[in-house]
């Protein structure tokens, strides 16, 4: 059994990883306190699920970043209720827009994916 601290994390965001080429694939992320999934660094990949995350469902911060057929579903309704700014899938830190083949749908803001050449 992890430490307090490991268990916050845990409830916090469900997956994490960073660093050059990080990489998340065939993964699935619900019920997390705030991000079902979250990737830092330049050239990540990402190829999973987020649905029932707290405040969003996947964020991804760097260039040159991969982020096709992933899915994105519920995210966004923190305690339950709505303040439209929970969205499905984000990314930033680019310097060149990303572009994917995603599906985000349900979650709280109803743009769904920013930049919106993400779904």
């Amino acid at each position: 059994m992890g430490s307090v601290v490991d268990r916050f994390r845990e409830r916090v965001v469900g997956i994490n990883a960073g660093g050059a080429s990080a990489s998340v694939k065939s993964s699935t992320a619900t019920g997390n306190g705030i991000l079902g999934i979250n990737i830092d660094g330049p050239s990540a990949s990402l190829i999973s699920s987020a649905s029932g995350n707290g405040e969003g469902g996947i964020s991804v911060n760097g260039d040159a970043t991969q982020i096709r057929g992933n899915r994105a579903e519920a995210n966004g309704f923190a305690g339950g209720s709505s303040d439209l700014a929970g969205l499905g899938i984000v990314a930033f830190g680019y310097t060149k827009a990303p572009v994917g083949t995603n599906i985000a749908r349900g979650n709280d803001d109803p743009t769904e994916c920013n930049p919106a050449s993400l779904c």
